[in-house]
């Protein structure tokens, strides 16, 4: 399990989080991700394919997630996170 911790600078009602990994190569690949939870500042999030969707992310603190990923290796991650309008 994984712990996304970050902060946003204004609230997003609905967004999006993907999770990559970056190679050697320089090409990113998506992490497939089996499970999440909220823990902190986000009303909701589920699971869609390969994307984490989200409902109602506040700016006035930090963001946490907690994901569990298809496998155990250890990634150097990055996380986008995506509003839809």
């Amino acid at each position: 399990m994984y712990l996304l911790n970050f902060e946003i600078p204004h609230e997003i009602e609905y967004g999006r989080i993907e999770l990559v990994t970056v190679g050697e190569n320089g090409k990113s690949n998506r992490i497939r991700i089996i499970d999440v939870k909220p823990t902190s500042g986000c009303k909701m999030v589920k699971l869609n394919g390969e994307f984490i969707e989200t409902v109602g992310m506040t700016s006035s603190g930090k963001v946490k997630i907690v994901v569990t990923l298809a496998d155990s290796h250890d990634y150097a991650m990055e996380v986008n996170v995506y509003e839809h309008n």
